[in-house]
Formats: structure tokens, sequence, C-alpha cells
């Protein structure tokens, strides 16, 4: 199994979606703390993160280093489901806190199910790599 199948065109795809979605938080964020009334949120401030750290770090290694592995494409898709939670997440919190309301039900099932796919795709991607060491140790 070959973690490593996205052509550079993919990755360069990801890669600039995921740059969007960070510049779409950041202004997202910009605009609603303006009209916010001086009420400011470091869940809303701070959204742009998960993408940023979750998105363009990976896809920019994947591009600059060529032994980086990103995984397969079922670990990829678990890994964007959970930046994409924790970024709505962050925003449904940053709109509650804001709002002046204590932290909704509905909040915590955005934490817990985005750090649920995290580890997820993490421990997936590790199983992944011992196969992989484990095929190379047997050549």
């Amino acid at each position: 199994m070959i973690l490593s199948t996205l052509d550079k065109a993919a990755v360069k795809k990801e890669l600039i979606r995921y740059i969007g979605a960070t510049a779409f938080c950041i202004v997202f964020s910009v605009i609603y703390e303006h009209f916010s009334h001086g009420v400011y949120s470091q869940f809303m401030l701070l959204m742009y993160l998960f993408p940023l750290i979750g998105g363009v770090l990976p896809s920019a290694l994947h591009l600059l280093i060529p032994t980086f592995r990103c995984g397969d494409q079922m670990t990829r898709s678990i890994w964007n489901c959970a930046v994409m939670t924790l970024t709505f997440g962050s925003a449904i919190t940053g709109v509650f806190e804001i709002y002046g309301t204590a932290a909704s039900q509905l909040t915590y099932a955005y934490w817990i199910a985005g750090n649920f796919l995290v580890i997820f795709a993490v421990v997936r991607y590790l199983l992944q790599m011992k196969k992989i060491h484990a095929e190379k140790i047997k050549k």
C-alpha cells in the first residue's frame, strides 16, 4: 500500500482550497467581529488556525518533502472532515460567545466529534505507516 498516491496537481488543488478556506475564515471573523459592537471571541478570532495548521501545513509538507506521506484517500477524507468540524465548531462557539449565550450543547458536539475524527485519522495513518515499514523490513 503506497500512501502518497496523490499526484502533485491534486495536492496543489488541495493546498489552494485550504489557503482559500483560511482566507475566508480570516475575512469572516474580521467582518463578524466588526459588527459585534466591541464584543470579541477568541474562538472567532483564531478560527483560521484550523484550516491553516490542519490543511495548509500538511499539503505544503507533501509538496516540499518528497518522502512525506499524507495517507490514503480514506485517511485524508477523515482528516479533512476533522478540520472542517473543528473550524465550524470554532465559528459556532464564537457566535454564541459574541451573542452572550453560555456554551450550548451543540458546541460540545462539534468539539467532541472533531477531536474524535482527528484521533481516528492519526491512528489510521500511524497503522498504515507501521504496515509500510513492516513491508520494507520483509524485503
